[in-house]
């Protein structure tokens, strides 16, 4: 029985040049689907915001397309270097977090809920 050898698409040292530009262009591709993603869901968000409250607040929609760009690099960064057992176990610990902050809020309130006191 003969050896057989992976394909081409598995060796990417073998890949020639046109290859290697379809597999970065796909790539990039697919980085871009990302943005749009994101930027629907921070428009979506900013909507249901002016929808709501009657006024477009601009300041919240820079930081949340700020924060959601910058997110996505950095998660995408993130993602890439750990194992996908440690990615489950942070998004595990951040859900919980995030719950137990929900909770807090629901037992505490604060003596003034719209004023921020400096000291």
């Amino acid at each position: 029985m003969a050896a057989t050898t992976p394909p081409l698409h598995d060796r990417p040292e073998r890949l020639g040049l046109g290859a290697r530009l379809t597999r970065g262009l796909r790539d990039y591709g697919l980085l871009l689907r990302r943005h749009r993603v994101i930027l629907f869901v921070t428009m979506a968000t900013t909507m249901m915001h002016a929808m709501t409250t009657k006024a477009v607040d601009l300041v919240l929609a820079m930081l949340l397309l700020i924060g959601s760009v910058t997110g996505a690099q950095i998660g995408t960064r993130i993602s890439m270097t750990l194992r996908p057992e440690y990615l489950r176990i942070l998004l595990a610990a951040i859900v919980l977090l995030v719950a137990a902050r929900m909770a807090l809020g629901l037992g505490w309130r604060p003596d003034e809920i719209f004023t921020i006191e400096v000291r």
